[in-house]
């Protein structure tokens, strides 16, 4: 067989996806693109709830050598710069943009690179924004939530091993305003040949050095001493928000079997602390909200550091007031002149950065000792820092020093007027915008967040829900006459329904299974969904994925069509769900075909005794009206090594 999936290489993949996305990640979205991006592209994606997200980019760009066509071609290579919902994403630190794009062909050489960012988003639609230069390519993109509330286990899919060639940039994890304690890499490396695999391993720009002597010391993981055995790497690393970033540089060919990050209880940021402002200033377009998360997380941190000092405050900072700071102080970043110092600290003028490093001498009370005011790491170089900054400066202003050496704290009030200019107008706008919700530095006052009385919820309460829930699914189970959930007798059923162009479409689903081993049909209660394209129309299709007896997988597809949601047929006499469904051990979406349209797989795992043990697998694909048939039966021979993909032998139809 030819094309993208039919490559023994994929089917192993597919079976790692669907251990994946099964036991460790919920897939919400996956496209293969396989496109050279010329113009900037932007690439929507609706989430259904709020939550934290890994979002998996694989692309690659080219080198000036690679395409030099004639001298004037000289040092233009490809660069793909990428930004989600306006906020550029980048492992680098300089202020050269190619230099600051994540995908930068002079490093890359044509080779791929796969860049994960981990990030907590809200419901409703997202843009990601790829910018070029010349012709980079695009070839996918994953959406995943974790299943896991405490922990983010990555098991890379594609692009892994890595690609054979000299040392690049392989892989990037990008950790966007999260609590992390741990961090746990796996990976192996082998010399198959005169060159070694090598991995190194980069962690906000230090490297990572190996110790055994005989090894290459930038590489942590190198072939040469570990002959194809797994070496891991662990390290206690207390991020508590801002952007760190993890890179991987691949030499040769190396596997990379995970990475795992423990997060702390303080990443469980709860949206309902921070107020949401509802004005989008005089355009319309800007969003005084983007910044909550960074603002929950920092104000956590410094209130946890001083709850837990000696002398603690009696009412620790609100995230609230601190947003109110920053509104006033730079309008969330969208004065121009401010720049990246959101919270204004350390400004022309303004001696607090200064302080806050220990070159102008100020004094704090820490753990019952009065010690020098110094943070030597404290800068502003991006928004997160201001704002980590900024907390810390308004905490130093609450305090004071009695004669006897003890902390005094003065009302938030007090240490605002003292954190902005000498007069009465700052502070009292800022708390105006803090408890009123209201701005009083213009001609008229501009209303931020309103408080909204019952009647007017009631009134608007269900054009809001409505135009919030557009996309959700909506899953009920009918019990026709208590206690009798059977399966044949049709009075059992799921009803599904989705929220489409503000009707409600609906589609039902028979054969519900309620006590088990009365017959064959779906467990109540098992059912997810999640969003795809599966026939390359441009339209997402539901994607039902749930729990049949006998611990059997079952997932149901359906059409979104202008006046009804519609079951696609499934056409095939190798499973038991009947044509609504495919049944099987395991079943899964696989990479679309040379049409675009996913192509599906349904597997079995048989052990054998005096032989290795074997996966059935059954293969389908979209006819011309629509439907799902079955084009292939194979088997394939697993191996120890997860790497590696055993004999694959075709059945008969």
């Amino acid at each position: 067989m030819g094309g993208i999936f039919y490559t023994p290489q994929k089917r192993r993949i597919g079976i790692l996806v669907k251990i994946l996305y099964n036991n460790i990640m919920k897939l919400i979205k996956q496209e293969k693109l396989n496109k050279k991006i010329v113009d900037k592209f932007d690439y929507d994606f609706i989430l259904d709830d709020d939550g934290l997200y890994l979002i998996e980019i694989i692309a690659s760009a080219k080198s000036w050598w690679q395409n030099l066509k004639s001298f004037k071609s000289l040092l233009n290579d490809d660069d793909l710069a990428l930004s989600l919902d306006r906020m550029e994403i980048s492992t680098s630190s300089s202020n050269e943009t190619n230099a600051r794009s994540v995908w930068h062909g002079n490093e890359l050489k044509g080779f791929l690179k796969t860049v994960v960012t981990a990030i907590k988003l809200k419901k409703g639609k997202h843009t990601l924004s790829f910018t070029p230069d010349q012709k980079p390519y695009l070839k996918s993109i994953m959406i995943s939530q974790p299943e896991e509330t405490d922990k983010i286990t990555y098991i890379p899919v594609d692009n892994n091993p890595a690609q054979k060639g000299n040392g690049r940039p392989w892989l990037s994890f990008i950790l966007i305003n999260l609590s992390v304690k741990d961090l746990f890499v796996s990976a192996k490396a082998n010399k198959p040949d005169r060159d070694d695999d090598d991995i190194k391993l980069i962690i906000d720009g230090e490297t990572q050095k190996n110790s055994d002597k005989k090894s290459h010391q930038d590489w942590y993981w190198c072939g040469k001493t570990l002959k194809g055995e797994k070496k891991e790497f662990k390290k206690i690393v207390d991020y508590n928000g801002g952007m760190h970033t993890i890179d991987l540089w691949a030499d040769e060919s190396p596997f990379l079997e995970k990475i795992e990050l423990t997060l702390s209880n303080s990443s469980q940021y709860n949206e309902n602390i921070i107020r949401p402002y509802t004005y989008k200033g005089v355009s319309g377009r800007e969003d005084y909200n983007k910044f909550d998360e960074t603002i929950a997380l920092a104000t956590e941190h410094w209130n946890s550091e001083f709850k837990n000092d000696t002398d603690p405050p009696e009412k620790t900072l609100d995230p609230n007031l601190v947003k109110a700071i920053i509104f006033q102080e730079s309008r969330m970043g969208y004065d121009k002149e401010e720049s990246i110092n959101i919270m204004q600290v350390g400004v022309q003028g303004d001696a607090s950065l200064k302080t806050l490093r220990g070159k102008l001498k100020e004094y704090w009370i820490h753990e019952g000792k009065k010690i020098l005011l110094k943070y030597p790491d404290a800068q502003i170089d991006k928004e997160e820092n201001s704002i980590k900054w900024g907390i810390r400066w308004l905490y130093h202003k609450a305090m004071g020093i009695t004669a006897d050496n003890r902390r005094y704290w003065l009302t938030w009030r007090e240490a605002v007027k003292k954190y902005g200019p000498p007069n009465e107008k700052y502070s009292n706008n800022v708390w105006d915008i803090y408890t009123k919700g209201v701005d009083k530095r213009g001609k008229s006052p501009v209303r931020l967040w309103f408080i909204f009385i019952p009647l007017m919820l009631v009134i608007l309460s269900g054009a809001f829900w409505l135009h919030n829930n557009q996309g959700r699914v909506f899953i009920s189970y009918r019990e026709a006459k208590h206690g009798s959930w059977l399966c044949d007798n049709g009075e059992s059923w799921v009803d599904v329904a989705v929220i489409d162009d503000f009707k409600l479409k609906k589609a039902r689903i028979n054969k519900v299974q309620e006590i088990k081993e009365v017959c064959s049909g779906l467990k109540k209660g098992s059912l997810k969904y999640s969003y795809a394209d599966l026939d390359n129309d441009g339209g997402y299709e539901i994607v039902l994925d749930g729990k049949w007896d006998y611990g059997n997988q079952v997932e149901y597809y359906l059409k979104i069509k202008k006046d009804e949601l519609a079951i696609i047929p499934v056409n095939s006499s190798f499973f038991y769900g009947g044509p609504e469904s495919l049944v099987k051990k395991a079943v899964y979406l696989n990479w679309p075909d040379e049409q675009g349209k996913y192509t599906f797989a349904a597997e079995a795992v048989v052990g054998y005794i005096n032989g290795p043990d074997k996966i059935f697998r059954d293969l389908y694909r979209f006819n011309d009206k629509g439907e799902i048939d079955l084009f292939r039966r194979e088997t394939e021979e697993l191996t120890s090594d997860a790497s590696k993909f055993g004999t694959i032998a075709e059945m008969p139809l």
